[in-house]
């Protein structure tokens, strides 16, 4: 077991993130010493999992209690955490935002503590973790060069893969994990509310999409994306294309600044891919662009 285990570790918010993370890391062998939370039911719900960890009210007795301390706080609030504690000198501090850079810990780092960030690319739902939970997940890790090596022991440990992004590219690494994550969850709603139209709810839809998605995800985790793409698009079917238009514009018109980015850039997926050819990507692409020309329509 390596050294990082037997330092006195706490968490500061107890919320869905700290959920996993905390008793994750406590499965797999870290000390929790204690977690603190505004809200103290949650702190001693998330305690409660936990072996000897005190919960708290007072997020400065993590920061005196502990030698690495997560602040896993919403991250609109982790700057005014930081600005409010006492720390010590020497102590980790670390957050889990996916978007902020280590500026936020810089009240942390002018008291002489070590600061750095780690934020799994995983979307949590409130669920209590394990050793299991985090293994296979990507970790956005930054920091100064010893906590680099604390913090690539700590995912290592629980299963994870550590890449490190640089702070000027941080918004577009939280960027790629709201498309993946949020945008895909936006875009099956709008995909099930169209059942509405169609004479059922948005509930029938949403089951009657989820195997297609469930598949749609094991191709694209077997094959790529390349090889995983299929549709009207990928076929060059310019006649579908012109009726899902059509339909778009009679039944559902604010669906048509989803479709017109997503068939661009399906078009573009599918001319690199072999799919079709360079003549057909251009009617594709000037059908959407121009859908006001369709055949019939005025």
């Amino acid at each position: 077991m390596n050294l990082v285990t037997k330092r006195r570790i706490g968490f500061i918010g107890a919320g869905k993130a700290a959920n996993v993370i905390a008793t994750a890391l406590h499965d797999c062998g870290y000390t929790i010493s204690s977690i603190s939370s505004r809200d103290i039911s949650s702190a001693t719900s998330l305690s409660d999992h936990i072996l000897d960890c005190i919960p708290s009210s007072n997020i400065q007795d993590t920061a005196t209690e502990c030698n690495i301390v997560f602040i896993t706080t919403p991250d609109d609030a982790i700057l005014s955490v930081a600005k409010s504690i006492i720390w010590k000198s020497k102590c980790i501090v670390i957050h889990c935002s996916g978007s902020k850079t280590l500026e936020v810990l810089n009240p942390a780092r002018d008291q002489g503590a070590q600061i750095g960030s780690l934020h799994p690319v995983q979307t949590f739902s409130g669920e209590i973790g394990n050793k299991e939970s985090l293994k296979g997940v990507t970790f956005a890790i930054d920091g100064e060069d010893d906590v680099l090596d604390i913090l690539r022991q700590l995912v290592l440990d629980l299963g994870g893969f550590p890449v490190k992004i640089s702070p000027e590219l941080r918004p577009l690494y939280h960027l790629s994990a709201f498309l993946a994550c949020g945008g895909l969850v936006t875009l099956v709603s709008k995909a099930s509310s169209l059942w509405e139209s169609m004479g059922y709810n948005d509930s029938t839809g949403l089951q009657s999409l989820l195997p297609l998605i469930k598949k749609t995800i094991e191709n694209i985790e077997a094959k790529g994306t390349y090889g995983s793409i299929t549709g009207p698009v990928h076929r060059g079917d310019i006649s579908t294309i012109s009726e899902h238009i059509s339909a778009i514009r009679k039944q559902s018109p604010d669906t048509m600044d989803i479709y017109k980015s997503i068939s661009k850039y399906a078009t573009k997926l599918s001319s690199q891919n072999g799919g079709i050819d360079y003549n057909t990507s251009q009617q594709i692409i000037d059908l959407i662009e121009n859908d006001s020309k369709i055949t019939g329509e005025s």
